[in-house]
């Protein structure tokens, strides 16, 4: 379920939490701002490499996703294509099947459509710091400046790409996750 402020604002009343960072791992990343989109004491959001701004799309990349949408048996044999011929494909996509609940690919690409950082954007109003790998394969480094520049409501928003000569330019910083960290 996309509603992360839901178990988010559970586990902050629980502890009476005020004032917080929350940090969220690639999808997590989404989350995160989602959660503190709906949340106030949420001060503070840092994201790792977050999904894609806007996955309804525009333009050709946009009509086709919808259309994809729409078609599920012809997502489903491209999928199952890919995840033949692909061993990353086939992790990736099994992974978001697994993270979404999700029996083929294309009731995971349905599921998606509802983990869009736009549809919550304007209600980000907290320090956020978005990070990115130059060459990270699962996210497209095009959405770190679409979230950089689409959060207008954010008190202040800063990005960090990581690179190749710090050997952290992949998903998530792996290869030198404690560079992120740090």
């Amino acid at each position: 379920n996309h509603e992360w402020e839901k178990p988010t604002s559970t586990v902050l009343d629980y502890f009476g939490l005020m004032d917080i960072t929350l940090v969220g791992l690639s999808m997590g990343g989404y989350l995160a701002l989602r959660a503190g989109a709906f949340d106030e004491r949420i001060a503070r959001i840092v994201a790792f490499d977050v999904t894609p701004y806007d996955l309804h799309g525009s333009g050709l990349q946009g009509a086709m996703y919808r259309w994809l949408v729409k078609n599920p048996s012809v997502y489903n044999r491209i999928a199952n294509f890919s995840m033949r011929v692909s061993g990353q494909a086939n992790q990736l996509i099994n992974q978001w099947m697994y993270i979404t609940g999700a029996n083929t690919p294309a009731e995971w690409n349905k599921e998606l459509q509802s983990y869009s950082v736009s549809d919550v954007a304007e209600r980000v109003t907290q320090d956020v710091l978005l990070m990115a790998g130059e060459k990270d394969q699962v996210v497209p480094i095009k959405e770190y400046y679409n979230n950089l520049n689409g959060l207008p409501n954010a008190r202040s928003v800063t990005g960090r790409i990581f690179t190749t000569t710090e050997n952290a330019e992949h998903h998530c910083q792996v290869g030198n996750i404690k560079l992120a960290l740090d």
